[in-house]
């Protein structure tokens, strides 16, 4: 069984969020308003995003999943069910 965080590590880590984000936005100014809807927010999505595509090249490495780039330049992933492996060239 996990144990919920107490109030001094959700404190801690709303802190860092923040701290974080002002490393990458040296000018940022926001109120409370926008601190809380763009600021963490928007390190939740970028740490999420980086946490996903780390899973997503897991599972290609394990041949679990297939990708292909395209036209656009996007990739498209989808299960090893869903697509040819030999039709498929890897992106990495």
């Amino acid at each position: 069984m996990t144990q919920k965080p107490t109030q001094d590590e959700q404190l801690e880590k709303v802190a860092d969020e923040i701290i974080r984000y002002l490393q990458q936005h040296q000018f940022a100014a926001d109120t409370l308003e926008g601190i809380s809807h763009w600021w963490i927010t928007r390190q939740r999505i970028e740490e999420d995003k980086q946490r996903v595509l780390a899973a997503l090249e897991y599972l290609l490495e394990r041949k679990q999943l297939h990708c292909r780039q395209l036209p656009d330049g996007s990739v498209l992933y989808s299960g090893t069910t869903n697509t040819d492996p030999d039709s498929d060239e890897p992106l990495h």
